[in-house]
């Protein structure tokens, strides 16, 4: 496969499709169709960036909606970012049971960086969590 990384973040991502809400640019949908991504049946090239704690902290983020312009100006039209950290580092996001928020400024800034990147034109691909590998 092509493009492993689609298929290794698939059961624990949810994609947010942002763009901005002007005539003529709403996303409807995204497909993988073999080794093709479809933006609104078109094929697309995602050229992105991986950001993973971007949301953890106010500095993170700050730095992050301060380097959008730069990213876009290189051709880069996607971000990933994790909800519960990056390889790194690690912060309790959600409660026990999964069902609310244990720390909403975590939220908060991704929603921050999600209408961000919707100005910019970019797609964001939100993870949950990174995976870990058992007993470490």
């Amino acid at each position: 496969m092509r493009f492993p990384i689609i298929r290794a973040l698939a059961a624990a991502i949810l994609v947010h499709l942002c763009v901005p809400h002007r005539a003529g640019a709403e996303i409807k949908s995204l497909k993988i169709d073999g080794t093709k991504i479809l933006v609104n049946g078109k094929p697309t090239r995602l050229w992105g960036v991986r950001v993973a704690g971007a949301a953890g902290s106010e500095q993170y983020t700050a730095q992050l909606l301060e380097s959008l312009e730069y990213y876009r100006s290189k051709g880069i039209n996607a971000l990933v970012v994790y909800y519960q950290g990056s390889s790194g580092q690690t912060w309790r996001v959600f409660s026990p049971d999964g069902r609310t928020f244990a720390d909403a400024g975590i939220r908060d800034r991704m929603r921050r960086i999600i209408a961000s990147a919707a100005a910019a034109d970019m797609v964001v691909i939100v993870g949950l969590f990174v995976p870990r590998k058992m007993g470490v």
